[in-house]
């Protein structure tokens, strides 16, 4: 059996060819774009209203950081399962169900009567995204030409980053006026608007991969396109180098406004405001790293671990300025957060770019998933938990200060994937798919 990931070579299309047209591409944007901003504004609201829960509830920072990384341990124990039904069944009903499912438990949290009531909403939450990312960006990028295919990831990335700073305006404006239950109450409804709408996009046909055994779909050929996915050593850096990154994200994504409090001094209200503002760096940076490796790609076939490497030591920088070197809650303390998370928002985008260019559009929601998974294990869950441990033991800005040394370990190994990309890329194969 060949150790490629993909199967036999076809022809393909043209690089500039739209596959299902541009008005069906720029709709199912239009989704993915808005089911992934209240992705995130659903988890991000959490963030906003930590003070609120934290003074009500009387909690340790400890379990505040459970109430976050909850969503995406249970996220990660079911995203392989439900990459399963994706490659195997349906995309667009999968992006449907998942909007459901999480916009439902959203709404659940406005009526926690206490911590063990909330966290299990919040596990629901995880569950429900479970299936969103690896099912937009497979469709995303099979629907757009090849030439525009690290843009295409940019859009699904766009749509989730968009929500991290909505999701902190929207929860901390509701909060302040009318209390923070209703901030969850909000924000659920137009995801289950969004998740029917999903039930009109143009899928392509699923089509399983066929086992030694030649029993169609079965768990053996699910089992064996992981292995030879982790047979790729550039597939291995990513799903290294994207959780160590999401470790640090997914730190200043929630602690950032409890950060400018206790450090800056500043008010509840404003510090969300604040936070939403650097937030807004994360559109920045995933929204045009994709474009960047696009017009690099046809000089570099590495372009992608590249302008990683780059972005990463360039975030080092600035983050390790302003968490050291400048008074916390200054406006220049802002200007260089905000310059340093945009480099490091690049993570989403340019590691999905290196799946997408090696791996076949019918086993991309597999190999996205097993990324999903590490990011939300060892990153998503593990960066807040760990911060509010730090926090407990030593304080907040030791605790934001210490997880900016995931972002070296992360560069490193997108140094080595510039290496291999080169190598891998050369044995991989063309495949195009046929839309319903």
């Amino acid at each position: 059996m060949s150790d490629r990931i993909q199967s036999d070579p076809v022809e393909c299309q043209p690089d500039d060819n739209w596959p299902v047209g541009r008005r069906a591409a720029f709709y199912t944007c239009f989704i993915v774009l808005g089911l992934g901003a209240f992705d995130f504004i659903d988890r991000q609201i959490m963030a906003a209203v930590l003070p609120y829960i934290k003074a009500e509830w009387a909690l340790t920072d400890t379990q505040l950081g459970m109430l976050i990384s909850i969503v995406n341990i249970m996220l990660a124990v079911l995203v392989i399962p439900s990459a399963y039904f994706i490659d195997r069944w349906s995309r667009k009903k999968m992006i449907a169900i998942m909007g459901g499912v999480w916009s439902l438990a959203t709404g659940a949290c406005a009526f926690a009567g206490g911590y063990g009531h909330m966290l299990l909403a919040r596990l629901f939450i995880g569950a429900g995204e479970a299936g969103y990312n690896p099912a937009a960006q497979a469709l995303l990028t099979a629907q757009f030409p090849k030439k525009y295919q690290g843009t295409a990831i940019a859009i699904t990335q766009i749509g989730m980053t968009l929500g991290i700073p909505l999701g902190l305006v929207i929860g901390a404006f509701i909060a302040q006026h009318w209390g923070w239950r209703h901030a969850f109450g909000v924000v659920a409804v137009p995801g289950m608007i969004l998740a029917v709408l999903a039930l009109f996009i143009r899928d392509y046909h699923s089509s399983p991969a066929q086992p030694s055994g030649g029993q169609s779909g079965s768990k053996e050929s699910y089992l064996t396109t992981m292995l030879h996915l982790l047979r790729t050593p550039s597939l291995i850096c990513a799903f290294i180098g994207a959780p160590l990154m999401m470790m640090y994200n997914g730190a200043v994504m929630n602690w950032l406004p409890s950060y400018l409090i206790r450090e800056g001094g500043l008010d509840a209200g404003k510090s969300s405001n604040i936070a939403a503002i650097i937030m807004l760096s994360q559109v920045v940076g995933a929204g045009c790293v994709g474009p960047v490796i696009d017009s690099l790609r046809h000089r570099y076939k590495n372009a992608a671990p590249l302008v990683l490497t780059g972005a990463f030591a360039l975030a080092l920088v600035f983050l390790l300025t302003a968490y050291n070197l400048i008074t916390p809650g200054s406006s220049t303390q802002i200007c260089l957060l905000f310059i340093g998370c945009s480099f490091a928002a690049v993570t989403g985008t340019g590691f999905s770019a290196i799946i997408i260019g090696l791996v076949d559009p019918r086993k991309r929601a597999t190999a996205i998933s097993l990324m999903i998974v590490a990011q939300n294990i060892f990153g998503f869950a593990l960066g807040p938990l760990f911060t509010g441990i730090l926090s407990d033991h030593f304080d907040l800005a030791t605790a934001m200060n210490a997880m900016c040394s995931v972002i070296f370990l992360a560069m490193l190994v997108c140094l080595v994937c510039s290496f291999t990309y080169i190598r891998d890329d050369a044995k991989t194969v063309c495949r195009d798919v046929n839309f319903n």
